[in-house]
């Protein structure tokens, strides 16, 4: 009896994407872990050990590749990004300091193109209408049928990470699924393909919204269904097509409770919500008439490039062009 799990991925999605799987770096120590030093295992260490730093390497690339597609927004120049080196914690860093990015066109392309370099050389490319297996447990994990993350993996566990990049370098998002759990890029989510199926859905099994990153500069616009998605992924903000803009705590893989609401269910079908550049925050019905907006005016054209981020915190944070917080969900006007 074969315990071999695969992922496939299928793109119902109307432009290509890439798509990079690793094992989840926590079960891969775990399955180092595991290995007795003895008799005919003892040889499998070196190998093993390879094995741990190559998933580590990568699950770190992966983190700085997705940094690096934020750069061009939040990074001053381009030099700011070559002097860090690709260090990961340096771009982090200046992305947290909210740096706003002064590039031209043809920086923020050099910029692209390392990263599409990237992922032609190390993803696996999926066209739309089309599928592919991307993972498979005999690839990864040799040790022993016994190790924990192939346990781990037939009671469900979360033993993979995956990596999708849309081929214009505008949508991407990490997450963690089982290592027998394929899934459907579709234009607003991923979702759950239905079990012993490829290309029929399962939303109910899990779905991850493809959102815009975790902030967004003014002026920015958002539509229904587009959403912002903390950095661990716990959060979603939605902006929905009943017209509701609503901060969910997502409780993987289905299940999630809303933290806050503008309470504009019904009133702005087909409309916007809108990051301003006078400061404001504002849902427009499709009229254009203001159906709710967060108070936080402060004159035509003084605030372009504030922000609006999701945080790992759950809290929905506008903050002005100097950094300070002007608006939360969690405590309103600051």
């Amino acid at each position: 009896m074969s315990v071999d799990h695969k992922i496939h991925i299928a793109n119902k999605s109307n432009q290509p994407y890439y798509v990079l799987v690793v094992p989840n770096s926590d079960w891969t120590w775990a399955d180092l872990a595991s290995i007795p030093v003895t008799g005919i295992a003892a040889y499998k260490i070196g190998s093993a050990l390879g094995g741990v730093s190559w998933v580590v390497n990568t699950i770190n690339s992966i983190r700085g590749l997705a940094t690096l597609l934020q750069a061009a927004k939040v990074l001053s120049t381009l030099k700011t990004l070559y002097d860090a080196g690709q260090n990961v914690k340096a771009l982090l860093e200046a992305q947290k300091l909210g740096q706003i990015a002064d590039l031209t066109g043809s920086d923020v392309e050099i910029m692209r193109a390392r990263a599409r370099e990237f992922l032609e050389k190390n993803a696996v490319q999926i066209l739309p209408s089309e599928y592919k297996e991307v993972f498979d447990t005999n690839m990864w994990n040799p040790i022993s049928y016994l190790s924990p993350s192939k346990i781990g993996s037939a009671f469900g566990a979360s033993n993979v990470t995956v990596f999708l990049c849309s081929a214009d370098l505008n949508t991407h998002v990490t997450f963690n699924t089982n290592g027998d759990y394929s899934w459907i890029i579709g234009t607003k989510e991923i979702q759950r393909s239905r079990y012993g199926t490829i290309m029929k859905e399962d939303r109910d099994s899990g779905y991850i919204r493809l959102g815009l990153g975790r902030q967004v500069f003014a002026p920015a616009t958002l539509r229904p269904g587009d959403c912002l998605v903390s950095d661990n992924g716990k959060y979603n903000f939605v902006f929905q097509p009943d017209g509701n803009a609503v901060v969910y705590k997502r409780d993987m893989p289905a299940d999630e409770d809303a933290k806050w609401s503008s309470k504009t269910h019904h009133k702005a079908e087909r409309g916007e919500f809108r990051v301003q550049s006078d400061g404001n925050v504002v849902v427009y019905d499709e009229h254009n008439k203001p159906v709710w907006h967060a108070q936080t005016y402060a004159g035509e054209n003084t605030m372009s490039l504030s922000r609006l981020v999701m945080q790992d915190d759950g809290n929905l944070v506008l903050y002005r062009p100097d950094g300070k917080a002007a608006w939360s969900t969690e405590h309103g006007l600051v």
